[in-house]
Order: C-alpha cells, then structure tokens, then sequence
C-alpha cells in the first residue's frame, strides 16, 4: 500500500495502513508472472511467507510488469502487482 483508503483490508474489514501488504497467507498461493501483453513468463506454488522474495526475484526480469496472485487450493485470484 502505497496511499491510505485505497485498499480494505479483506480479512478484518478494515482500512490498511500505508506500506502494509495486502497479501497475508501462510497457505499456499500460485503466483503468474505477465509480460506488458499478458505472455506468461514464470510461475509457481509458493508459500505465504516466500511473497516478497518471489515478487522481487520475477520483477528483477525487465519484461515482467505484472504478478497475478491466487489462492492456491481454490484457485480464486486474490491480487495483481505491478511495478512501482
């Protein structure tokens, strides 16, 4: 989060502070990476808690631009990252 009263928290119902993460699972999340014109370029199951290293380790691949973010097991979509 970048800004406040952007984003609700999905889990408590409430606004998220700045610099939060919107993503808190310790479950299993399936993570896509998208080139500018949606070619998949990496994937993987990952836990929660590998998040942040798995973001920054596709985003250091210039032609990533966005990262879709599911839940693993039911395979709902839970967020897009993109480039700050």
């Amino acid at each position: 989060m970048d800004e406040r009263h952007v984003l609700p928290d999905r889990i408590e119902m409430r606004d998220m502070e700045v610099s939060e993460h919107a993503i808190r699972s310790a479950h299993a999340i399936y993570m896509r990476a998208f080139t500018e014109d949606a070619m998949m370029v990496g994937a993987d199951v990952i836990e929660g808690g590998a998040l942040s290293d798995w973001i920054a380790r596709m985003f250091e691949n210039v032609f990533v631009a966005f990262i879709d973010v599911h839940n693993a097991k039911p395979g709902c979509f839970a967020a897009r990252v993109r480039r700050a």
